[in-house]
């Protein structure tokens, strides 16, 4: 019975590596990787900034580029760069799924500690946080 449920658990949870540095953030599993540049755009026009994009997006509307693990721009919240975090692990760990059958991965994140302050938060809990929302079964920082 034991081995029945871990073979269950195994299809619907596979393991992610995702490492972050301050220009990149790249996702492994299976052999395979995936990197997006570590940015997101807001949106520029009147009224609160809303994120529009992630990684390498390209707007069709006038936007702000917001490094992920930067200084924030004039203009752009604390709130804002949060929902910016969330919507970039969101794609990031969609992306892995296009090739995973798994549908909440196991996620071991890396170079955490490289990144040194981050606008809001201690950088290991903020990205764990944005990683569990983005769905991920667990996550664990291994610097």
């Amino acid at each position: 019975m034991k081995r029945l449920i871990g073979a269950i658990r195994g299809i619907f949870s596979n393991e992610l590596e995702v490492r972050v540095s301050h220009e990149v953030v790249t996702v492994s599993w299976d052999g395979q990787s995936k990197s997006i540049r570590a940015v997101f755009q807001v949106s520029a026009g009147a009224g609160r900034p809303r994120v529009i994009g992630v990684g390498e997006c390209q707007s069709a509307e006038p936007s702000t580029v917001v490094p992920l693990f930067g200084p924030l721009p004039a203009g752009i919240s604390s709130d804002t760069w949060e929902e910016g975090l969330n919507a970039f692990m969101q794609h990031l760990l969609s992306q892995a799924r296009l090739g995973l059958v798994a549908i909440r991965p196991v996620v071991h994140l890396r170079g955490v500690r490289a990144l040194g302050a981050l606008p809001i938060g201690e950088p290991g809990q903020m990205l764990v946080t944005a990683l569990l929302r983005a769905n991920a079964f667990h996550c664990t920082v291994e610097d």
